[in-house]
């Protein structure tokens, strides 16, 4: 009889850093990081040093000071004797309105000229594709300033403008008004029906899609849930005595006073904007759908399913894993794009913190360093969110196990087993298949963290308190960081994604050391709770959280996709 050993594992030696495969990528990797973080490093101090050479100081104190210029078009309140740092988040929401206007306006003129292209009416098509070449061999930029301009000449002076669709809209040549909604006693059971009834309309959608796999019947799932929505709120509304009410913007002296203002610039480069994404991302659905084998189309029609329902039950969802990747790409594009906003006089980002500060102070690196940051994070924000929606729709096999790589989870395979982490279709399959209802408060959790952050850092103007512009270096990493993985955990709790525990588990360590600087959290919450309820309640949540998400016994009901090794339940 023999008896075979396992060959001895050779001791660790520090030249097996470089020569061993098992090490080699990731040393190669932590010194590329260092070089980079010491090159911009280099960079940063050689720049404050011919600053300094210079006579000019190298710091953000000056968005502290009085900003001396007004802002056409803000979301928050404003006067030319507020910061530049208020300044600059005007301008930054100002471009966040537009990205968010942009991108749905987008989507829909982009998926509806996608679809009709394809349609087999002749005029259609063409028209379509009329639209499509047309506007997208036209650089943006005239099709900005050309929209401005039709804006500015067909629009009719206030004086003489007339309201539109009941006085719902009246357009001008300086800018569109809209009513406000004005609430009374009563509003707020208003609301809250409307809350509710969403929720019953989402679970009623998932609810109705688990019935048509089972069974393969149909229901009109979107009349349904637009009558449950209006059914109810419309409901609500008239037993509490109709307590929402609208202001109308009225005529008074040279202009319309009341209501919700638009201006012409913001709704020329929406719309421009809109139009011009729209086409491109019109040749990225066609292209989805004729990426669908023609027999999946047959195969439906031969089943007697209609039109509609083929293009909406299996064209589309198949066509999505081709669509979404370059739909990113044109999202990010038309963000990116806005900036071009100070051509028609629009006040974004680029007008206010990159031209009108950057003039007056005459801190160029630190503002564009600034703006670059700005642009930086919204685009990372898009794609990071997009990438989660693509790993939602995407297609994948069956049988396939996603690789994540280190994790959090494996600190904690001795204890609680060593967990398999599988695709959404390997994991449906499962029993006790879904996420525990009452874990999606998480949700709530790490969203007002992140409100709450935000609000303080860059909206909250109380008397008092030092700007963040002023604060300690290590604070304002830890401030920052805290927001980061605040909104990442949040984004990734939305979705599902298993790597939640990792942002979460990042975010808690982040938290507690913006508890041991003693960040005022009681603060951040209007006044409304003690902070030291705040920290306690906040660290008992977290560690809650953290603790099912990693500890849970049934598979399936955490923000993974898993089943332990070696069984199947």
């Amino acid at each position: 009889m023999s008896v075979t050993t396992e060959p001895r594992q050779a001791s660790f030696r520090i030249d097996m850093l470089w020569t061993d495969s098992r090490y080699r990528s990731t040393f190669l990797q932590i010194i590329a990081l260092i070089a980079v973080m010491l090159a911009a490093f280099w960079l940063v101090n050689n720049v404050a040093q011919n600053l300094a050479n210079l006579g000019k100081d190298f710091g953000f104190g000056f968005m502290t000071t009085p900003s001396s210029y007004d802002i056409n078009q803000r979301l928050i309140d404003y006067t030319s004797r507020s910061s530049h740092s208020t300044a600059a988040v005007v301008g930054l929401l100002n471009t966040l309105l537009v990205a968010v206007l942009g991108c749905i306006l987008a989507t829909f003129l982009g998926v509806t000229a996608g679809v009709l292209r394809l349609s087999k009416n002749w005029i259609v098509s063409r028209l379509m594709t009329v639209y499509i070449e047309g506007v997208r061999n036209v650089p943006v930029l005239i099709q900005i300033l050309l929209l401005s301009a039709i804006l500015d000449e067909v629009l009719p002076h206030p004086k003489t403008a007339e309201a539109l669709l009941g006085g719902f809209v009246v357009p001008t040549n300086r800018g569109f008004y809209f009513p406000i909604p004005t609430f009374q006693d009563g509003s707020l059971y208003v609301v809250l029906a409307f809350i509710a009834s969403v929720i019953g309309a989402i679970w009623f959608g998932r609810w109705a899609t688990r019935r048509q796999q089972q069974t393969g019947e149909h229901l009109p799932v979107a009349w349904i849930k637009l009558g449950l929505v209006a059914g109810v709120t419309l409901l609500t509304y008239l037993v509490m005595g109709l307590p929402i009410g609208l202001e109308y913007p009225e005529l008074k002296g040279f202009n319309f006073k009341g209501g919700i203002y638009a201006r012409t610039s913001l709704v020329a480069l929406t719309l421009a904007l809109s139009i011009y994404t729209g086409a491109f991302i019109a040749e990225n659905v066609r292209a989805g759908i004729q990426a669908v084998s023609k027999g999946q189309t047959e195969a439906a029609f031969a089943l007697g399913l209609r039109p509609s329902w083929t293009m909406n039950l299996i064209i589309l969802p198949q066509a999505l894993r081709v669509i979404i990747p370059p739909l990113i790409s044109q999202y990010l594009n038309l963000t990116k794009n806005s900036s071009l906003a100070l051509a028609i006089g629009y006040m974004d980002a680029t007008g206010t913190l990159g031209g009108i500060t950057l003039n007056q102070t005459g801190h160029a690196f630190e503002t564009l360093m600034l703006l670059m940051a700005f642009y930086l994070s919204i685009s990372l924000s898009i794609s990071f969110v997009m990438n989660l929606y693509n790993e939602q729709v995407k297609l994948v096999e069956r049988t396939s196990v996603a690789g994540g790589g280190f994790s959090v989870l494996a600190l904690f395979a001795g204890v609680n087993g060593k967990w398999e982490t599988l695709k959404k279709g390997d994991a449906t399959m499962q029993p006790n298949y879904g996420v525990a209802g009452w874990l999606n408060l998480v949700v709530l959790l790490y969203g007002a963290t992140l409100v709450m952050m935000l609000y303080y850092l860059f909206l909250d103007q109380s008397e008092g308190r030092d700007s963040y512009y002023l604060w300690g270096t290590g604070k304002q990493a830890i401030t920052l960081f805290l927001t980061v993985f605040s909104a990442t955990a949040f984004v990734t709790a939305i979705f599902k994604h298993y790597r939640f525990i990792d942002m979460a588990a990042a975010e808690l360590v982040v938290f507690i050391l913006a508890v041991l600087i003693g960040l005022p959290f009681g603060e951040m919450t209007f006044g409304l709770l003690d902070t030291s309820v705040v920290v306690f309640g906040g660290l008992a949540a977290r560690l809650a959280t953290i603790g099912y998400t990693v500890f849970g016994a049934r598979p399936n009901v955490t923000y993974f996709y898993r089943v332990r090794e070696g069984s199947g339940s």
